[in-house]
């Protein structure tokens, strides 16, 4: 039986597992009975839940409308908790098309000119909503990327860049490249470490068809993250432990 946080029990009806996604529950919230996504996730390493808890949030502020809207976030009983908006959907067929292929990449700039990186790019975290938009998901192992020690890249041995066992922005790109069908974009993301483009403003050419004008970059560093809190700020900063 699933024994939820005391708060979120008391608004929480009818959870159901997801099949096929191991601690994922749908649920009803309140008393218009809203569709809820609640997943419980425990780390398997690296620093303490709240520092792990302050990135996650900032990923969420820096993504917007690019991840479920996020209800609430708690930690109970060594796990972290989240209640997400429910979006029906899956995830999107591979190869990537055009459209998905340029969201994704916006996606991934915005995460990283915000010093994340997400460290698990592989379709299962790439979700097409009912309505056609691409949704990142599983931001619970975005990682700093300059520390507080390097975090190490996830997902499957396609996945994985050679040229670093680290999470970076570039093995992100790299792990997104074995989802897109061959051509020069693809060549680009998965070339040798030194030949990559070093950003979306570079990769946008190569993008078939020609998407139109690079759309407006956000901010770099975490000046973007101007509504995270002073606390979580100070997590953010701190060393590794």
């Amino acid at each position: 039986m699933l024994s939820l946080p005391p708060d979120l029990a008391a608004t929480l009806r009818f959870p159901t597992a997801l099949p096929g996604r191991p601690d994922h529950w749908v649920a009803r919230a309140g008393a218009a009975g809203h569709p809820v996504l609640v997943k419980r996730w425990q780390p398997a390493e690296g620093p303490a839940l709240d520092r792990r808890m302050a990135w996650q949030a900032a990923a969420t502020r820096a993504l917007g409308d690019g991840c479920p809207a996020v209800l609430a976030r708690q930690r109970h009983g060594g796990a972290v908790w989240t209640v997400s908006r429910y979006e029906p959907g899956g995830p999107p067929p591979l190869p990537l098309g055009p459209g998905l292929a340029r969201r994704a990449l916006v996606l991934l700039d915005r995460l990283h000119r915000a010093g994340l990186v997400h460290r698990d790019i592989k379709a299962d975290n790439l979700h097409r909503t009912a309505d056609g938009r691409l949704l990142l998901l599983d931001l619970e192992e975005v990682w700093p990327c300059a520390g507080p020690r390097p975090g190490s890249a996830l997902g499957s041995a396609a996945a994985q860049d050679p040229s670093t066992a680290a999470a970076t922005p570039a093995a992100d790109r790299f792990a997104l490249g074995a989802l897109l069908p061959p051509g020069p974009l693809r060549r680009a993301l998965r070339a040798p470490a030194a030949l990559r483009p070093a950003g979306l403003a570079e990769l946008w050419p190569l993008l078939a068809p020609r998407p139109g004008p690079l759309p407006p970059l956000a901010p770099t560093g975490w000046a973007a993250l101007h509504a995270v809190p002073a606390r979580a700020q100070a997590l953010l900063a701190s060393p590794g432990g």
